[in-house]
């Protein structure tokens, strides 16, 4: 495991050229293990593919709580 501090962010680029941020985050072992066999499944291409979607999801249902009163996105 990565012994860094729970949050680290930094610039990166994809290659259709958006701006991305790195973020580190602490999981449990049991869903590290979980998200790495949903990849083994070729469900995702990796892990962090798997983390992406599953925030798409969150995003797409929970952001408008928040974001109902704020222009940001």
């Amino acid at each position: 495991m990565c012994q860094t501090p729970s949050r680290q962010v930094s610039d990166i680029e994809t290659n259709t050229g958006d701006q991305m941020k790195r973020i580190t985050i602490r999981l449990p072992e049991q869903q590290v293990v979980v998200l790495q066999r949903m990849v083994d499944a070729g469900e995702f291409p990796n892990t962090s593919e798997a983390v992406r979607g599953a925030v798409r999801e969150l995003i797409e249902r929970r952001a408008d709580r928040v974001l109902k009163d704020n222009d940001t996105f």
